[in-house]
């Protein structure tokens, strides 16, 4: 049985508000062979008002208004939708509303800067933040001082915000931005408050200075000179170009900090040492490369004096031929002491002869935060510092223990142990790696093992690294710690052999 022809309103349904000189879709369903609809409103409910949309659009559900600017505003308008060929089917909407539409002023509003007590130093960016309505597409950015033009920031700029950096602006605090309408509407807006531009900031560091030493265990002073407006600075300690310690999180910007290092460095000459602006620490100085450690000698032209964290531990004069013992350094040595051939330093913190027995050499790894390795399944130096440096005794035969905390969250699992020539895991030899446990997963426990080194030669330099790997990657070493019940230190020793 064929459907009757019919006509329902979808759109407006009574609860719209449609601005005059804006386009809305009409919509309906029909039923039957209606071929074409036309469409009219009212604002009487069609008693005495109508009014044509549109005649004979084809019957496709939906038509596009464009609702004309001279409409008279009200909130009784209906919608009726018709057959062309039958104008007795039809459908008219509930009542809606036609409104003026609400036109935004153009206008410009500075966010920033417009606070009080803002300083934008010289060659530091600051953010020029501002508001404006859609009419407006780009914007001059200038400078005032005094209420008198100084210079434009910048011109034609979209969007609401610019970085600026001030560059050779006389110092004053009397500084205004204004944004202006580039489409030379005048609509414009300054900041409203005067805010300060400073000179440059900068920090030089004048102490430690190139090639300085500073000592472990006693006082340093860090000094540095300033520029601009800095109230405070923080002060960190770099090696090799990267950060290792926050020496302060900020102090006052008065020149000089007294620093005591403790005894937890690795021995180098390449420490620096940066303090930076804590406002903006973009503003920062860094001094030149400066050493430190716990052990060096310095050489005179007929005397070697012995340091050990900032003491004068041993002075050998070649007029009296003796090693002179400070006795305030409670290693136990006699105040002189007359030396055999070839006395080594230990680099790490140990003088002594190099007969069978004699200690050449220890490192000792106790931080004040937990030191840490996850192992892996191939052999890799486990820290920066675990390594030892030693001069070879007579003999050419040394031993060397280890110790370490061993840490696993796995079972049965195996640990390998490798004594390595340099910080990039670079083996000794097949014979000096070695499977030191297979421990179950509750088995944490201390490791110690030793190598036998033999055959080396009399009287050089030489560094060993501790290399690690494990069949499993939950396993880990720790160290240090100086909280109750935290780990055992790290301990590299290096004892002459016969």
């Amino acid at each position: 049985m064929a459907l009757s022809n019919k006509i329902d309103m979808v759109t407006p349904n009574g609860s719209e508000s449609w601005d005059t000189g804006s386009t809305h879709t009409i919509k309906w369903t029909s039923t039957g062979g209606i071929a074409n609809v036309d469409i009219h409103y009212s604002t009487d409910r069609f008693a005495a008002d109508e009014n044509l949309i549109v005649s004979s659009t084809t019957n496709d559900g939906s038509y596009d208004w464009a609702i004309g600017g001279g409409l008279t505003p009200g909130s009784t308008y209906t919608i009726r939708v018709r057959d062309t060929s039958a104008t007795a089917i039809n459908d008219e909407s509930n009542q809606f509303s036609i409104t003026a539409p609400v036109i935004t002023a153009p206008a410009i509003t500075v966010v920033s800067p417009n606070d009080t007590g803002i300083d934008i130093p010289n060659e530091t960016t600051h953010l020029v933040e501002w508001t404006k309505t859609e009419s407006i597409s780009t914007v001059d950015i200038k400078l005032y001082k005094a209420a008198v033009y100084d210079s434009d920031i910048s011109l034609g700029v979209s969007g609401t915000s610019y970085a600026w950096k001030p560059s050779g602006i006389t110092a004053g605090t009397d500084y205004k931005v204004e944004v202006v309408d580039a489409g030379g509407s005048g609509i414009k807006d300054q900041s409203d408050n005067d805010f300060e531009i400073s000179a440059q900031k900068t920090i030089t560091v004048t102490a430690p200075a190139s090639g300085a030493e500073f000592d472990p265990g006693t006082a340093n002073t860090i000094t540095w000179t300033s520029a601009g407006n800095i109230d405070n600075v923080k002060i960190d300690i770099y090696k090799d170009g990267t950060k290792i310690l926050e020496i302060i999180d900020t102090t006052t910007d008065d020149g000089s900090y007294d620093w005591t290092p403790d005894k937890s460095f690795t021995r180098g000459s390449d420490y620096k040492i940066r303090i930076s602006d804590v406002d903006n620490t973009v503003t920062y100085g860094e001094s030149s490369a400066f050493s430190l450690g716990l052990a060096r000698v310095e050489t005179g032209e007929t005397k070697i004096d012995v340091i050990v964290n900032g003491v004068t531990l041993a002075a050998f004069d070649q007029g009296n031929s003796k090693v002179q013992f400070d006795n305030s350094y409670p290693l136990g040595y006699n105040a002189d002491y007359t030396p055999t051939a070839n006395r080594h330093l230990a680099t790490k913190g140990y003088v002594d002869d190099d007969s069978p027995g004699s200690i050449l050499a220890y490192t000792h790894l106790n931080p004040t935060v937990i030191g840490s390795y996850t192992l892996t399944t191939s052999y890799a130096v486990i820290d920066n510092g675990a390594s030892v440096t030693f001069t070879v005794p007579t003999s050419g035969n040394v031993l060397v223990d280890f110790q370490v905390f061993r840490d696993s969250s796995s079972s049965s699992k195996s640990l390998y142990f490798g004594l390595s020539t340099a910080a990039s895991y670079t083996t000794l030899g097949a014979a000096y790696e070695k499977h030191i446990s297979k421990a179950d997963r509750a088995d944490d426990f201390v490791i110690q093992h030793s190598w036998v080194v033999e055959g080396l030669t009399n009287d050089t330099s030489t560094t060993y690294y501790i290399g690690a790997r494990t069949d499993t990657t939950v396993q880990y070493l720790k160290w240090g710690g100086t909280s109750s019940n935290d780990y055992p230190p790290m301990i590299i020793k290096v004892t002459a052999l016969p």
